[in-house]
Parts: structure tokens; C-alpha cells; sequence
């Protein structure tokens, strides 16, 4: 096919006659109509050619004239696909989710300051297990919560709620979800990984151009008081997936990301 607004137009039995900028309902980016008039042999030839191409197009007759509207998406006025602008839609929401009580914020920062030895034989043991070990046991053992409530004041918390059966208390993850609309001939498609990716709110904004009336609205990084030892809060991937419709010839990908504190050993920190 000749190229946009080519002097070739007029000797394939065609001629460009308007180019005027649309707004596209399906939401497939920047969108431009092309008018072409021409013989009916070159409309009928162009037609072919642009349903090859896999572009939206209408044909017109009446009273001996031949015409077409082609209608080209994430393109710029040139048609130069390189310069295709997708179509993002941005979601934040929230998910409550279960996590034990050993995992909070205070329990683990008490069980990792924990000070009082456990007696093995001739051996005394210090360790954040032994904070959870003693409770355990006494437990199990139908005896009083072990630890100093002064000095270890989330014990008494997890002792109770172990107590009445209670394991786990929920937790709300804030949860941001990209959809991303192009067409086949955009290049900056992403590729499903194996790995396991996660990125700080700094990195993700970065990483992903997140305009500023989302990354204004995501959470701040909580205080170490709020963060469990020895993990860090990132936005970890939860969901990328890719559909495309051949009718259309439009892909959409889909990408997800939950902001939850992790250690870093499990996953690639960007």
C-alpha cells in the first residue's frame, strides 16, 4: 500500500482527500479518519488492502462516485505506528486479606527484642521463637500467658486471641490494577515472566510513567512500627495478562499489583 498522503495515490485509482481527527468510542488511543475518493476498481483495491492491514474502514457509492473512510487508531497524523500512544485505564482498590498474628508488626518486633533465656539442659537459649515457643506452651498446657505484660505488652494480645482460637486477623492491601489497549502494531509490548517482580512506590512510578493523579493517590511506605522485621514494602506483581482479539486486531493487557510488606530474599526488588 502506497504511503500516507503519497503522490502514488492518484495513478493506484484513488486520491487522499481529507484527514481530520476522531475521537475512537472503543478507546484505542489517538484516532484519524482518511477520505479517499477514486474509481471504484482502486476503492475496491484499497478496501483489500486495508482489511489485510487489519484496519477499520467503510466504503460509499452514489450517482458514480466511489468512496472510503479508513479510520486509523494509535497512530499520529503520519500514521507512523512508532509514535502509537496506548490507552490507559487505571484502578486502586483495596482486598482484605488473612495473616497470622505472629506476623504483626508488634508481635514480631517483641519476639525479635525478646531477652528472657530458655533453660536447654546446661544451656540458656535466647531467640524470637522462644517469645512464641513459651506462649505456645502455655497454651497447650492450660497455664497463664509467660511474658512480663510490661515489658511485652503484645503477648498479652496473641495469648488472648490464641486463647478464644483466633489465628489470624485481616488485613487491607491496597491493590492497583493497569489496562492497557494498543493496537498490533505497537512495539512496547511486555512479556509474561516467571519471576517473581516487585518494586518500591518510587520504582513503580518510574518504571511505569504512572501519571500523576495515580501515584499522588497511592499510600506512603507505613513506619518501621508498621513493618514487620526484616521485610520491606513494595508493590509486588499479582496479575499480567495479555488478550488479544483478532476481529480487532487490538491487544489488552492487564497488570496488577498489591502493596504489602515482603522480604526481599523471596523476590527481585527493583
Amino acid at each position: 500500500m502506497s504511503s500516507f498522503g503519497s503522490s502514488t495515490f492518484s495513478g493506484n485509482g484513488w486520491t487522499l482527500v481529507n484527514v481530520s481527527a476522531v475521537n475512537d468510542p472503543q478507546g484505542n488511543g489517538p484516532s484519524w479518519e482518511y477520505t479517499y475518493t477514486g474509481t471504484q476498481a482502486g476503492i475496491n483495491t484499497l478496501a483489500a488492502q486495508l482489511s489485510s492491514a487489519g484496519i477499520r474502514h467503510r466504503t460509499t457509492s452514489g450517482g458514480g462516485d466511489f468512496g472510503l473512510v479508513a479510520t486509523y487508531t494509535g497512530v499520529d497524523k503520519d500514521g507512523n505506528p512508532a509514535t502509537e500512544i496506548p490507552a490507559d485505564s487505571y484502578s486502586i482498590d483495596t482486598e482484605g486479606v488473612n495473616v497470622s498474628i505472629w506476623s504483626h508488626p508488634l508481635v514480631t518486633a517483641e519476639a525479635n527484642a525478646y531477652t528472657t533465656p530458655t533453660t536447654v539442659g546446661s544451656f540458656s537459649l535466647i531467640s524470637s521463637s522462644d517469645y512464641r515457643k513459651q506462649i505456645e506452651t502455655a497454651l497447650s498446657e492450660g497455664t497463664a500467658n509467660p511474658h512480663d505484660t510490661g515489658t511485652y505488652p503484645a503477648a498479652v494480645h496473641v495469648y488472648s486471641s490464641l486463647a478464644r482460637g483466633q489465628e489470624y486477623y485481616e488485613l487491607r492491601r491496597p491493590i492497583l490494577r493497569r489496562t492497557r489497549t494498543f493496537s498490533f502494531r505497537y512495539a512496547d509490548k511486555l512479556s509474561v515472566t516467571s519471576q517473581q517482580p516487585a518494586w518500591t512506590t518510587a520504582s513503580l512510578i518510574t518504571a511505569f510513567s504512572l501519571p500523576t493523579d495515580i501515584s499522588s493517590r497511592l499510600p506512603s511506605d507505613p513506619p518501621s512500627s508498621e513493618t514487620p522485621a526484616g521485610t520491606q514494602w513494595v508493590w509486588r506483581l499479582t496479575t499480567d495478562s495479555s488478550e488479544y482479539s483478532p476481529a480487532s486486531r487490538k491487544w489488552i493487557e492487564t497488570r496488577t499489583w498489591v502493596f504489602e510488606a515482603v522480604d526481599p530474599f523471596y523476590y527481585s526488588v527493583t
